[in-house]
């Protein structure tokens, strides 16, 4: 189990040179944490009396145990990419000049590729939601932001995109498809200005739409970031608290057994930090300033360092020196306490400066 030391369950073979059978394995009895991995193989040793006992083992499979801090995890960093698409597509937007009003008709030629990203970016955040809708558990306020964001965003890409191909045809730039009505100006070109002037209004739509869906999806992303790190510190929490148990029950009785259960839960422990830490390093690269100062992430890193206090604990423990070991996990236990109440300050920090109006916007 990630990378602990391997068990054994022996299989009751049949009589004959081959042994067939069902073995039900309770996976409960190995109390797996959400995302753990077991590796398992089948392994068979022959009766020779003569040689020398052989052993044969199968190919190693893995299972892992079903995480929705995984799913979710997966799902904030492909909306974090469809975020920074949609960046791009405000940029092209703002920068092109067939948002000029009305829309010269070069520029409406020009901006077509415009359309086609947008096109694409829209689709791709209705895949993303369809995604999410499947599974088990899906980051509710994640999905309702993508699902107005792909709303609006389809729908005002799709306007532009009609506009823009209907002025287009209109004034001859573009063939019309076969078989399709032909649609011809007026003598004084009212109908193709008329045009130019949506196209403009509509590509303004656009930009003010993106803008405000930049604004929020960054902050949602932010948060969400939080919550997956404040969800690992919960677990982390828990994770300790077992941990004193299993040290108080082993000071109680002391066997090899307790001992053995003592020095796995450390390790599932160590892993945890290590996974909390990478998380922290991934928050604290993307995260705004005003939504978390970045010093004041890195000296919660540091002062998050129970890494090296865990270590000692497990020293303590080989050493046999449990009472020093119970006052260190005392410790770990404020440490942790104190960077979890850190986590909730930046959180009230964070509801504290939201736009009340633009969050019931994206409400479910």
């Amino acid at each position: 189990i990630d990378g602990q030391s391997p068990a054994k369950q022996a299989l009751k073979p049949d009589d004959g040179r081959t042994s067939r059978g069902t073995y039900v394995w309770d996976l409960a009895a190995l109390n797996l944490k959400p995302g753990q991995v077991v590796t398992w193989a089948l392994e068979a040793t022959d009766n020779d009396g003569v040689k020398g006992a052989k052993v044969g083992s199968s190919a190693k499979q893995t299972l892992k145990l079903y995480s929705d801090a995984e799913h979710r995890d997966e799902a904030l960093h492909k909306a974090e990419a469809l975020w920074l698409r949609l960046i791009d597509h405000l940029a092209d937007r703002m920068e092109s000049p067939d948002r000029a009003n009305p829309t010269p008709l070069d520029a409406a030629v020009a901006g077509k590729p415009n359309d086609e990203r947008g096109t694409q970016l829209a689709a791709d955040f209705v895949g993303l939601v369809d995604e999410l809708l499947e599974q088990r558990d899906p980051p509710a306020a994640l999905l309702a932001a993508l699902q107005n964001v792909s709303s609006e965003l389809n729908r005002d890409v799709s306007q532009v995109v009609s506009q823009r191909r209907f002025l287009l045809r209109l004034t001859g730039r573009e063939a019309a498809s076969p078989g399709a009505k032909a649609f011809v100006d007026s003598k004084d070109g009212a109908y193709s200005k008329q045009l130019a002037r949506q196209l403009s209004a509509s590509i303004a739509t656009d930009i003010a739409h993106s803008e405000k869906n930049v604004l929020y999806l960054e902050a949602l992303i932010d948060r969400a970031r939080m919550d997956a790190i404040r969800e690992i510190a919960q677990q982390l929490r828990k994770d300790r608290q077992e941990l004193s148990r299993l040290i108080d029950e082993y000071t109680r009785a002391p066997n090899d057994e307790a001992k053995d259960a003592l020095m796995q839960q450390m390790a599932s422990l160590k892993l945890r930090m290590e996974e909390l830490r990478k998380r922290m390093q991934d928050l604290s690269k993307g995260v705004r300033d005003d939504f978390v100062n970045n010093e004041a992430m890195q000296q919660m890193q540091e002062e998050f360092g129970m890494d090296d206090a865990l270590s000692e604990v497990e020293k303590l423990m080989k050493e046999g020196k449990t009472d020093e070991a119970l006052k260190k996990m005392q410790e770990l236990s404020m440490q942790l306490d104190e960077f979890l109440e850190n986590l909730d300050e930046a959180g009230e920090r964070a509801d504290e400066e939201s736009d009340p109006e633009l969050a019931r916007q994206y409400e479910a």
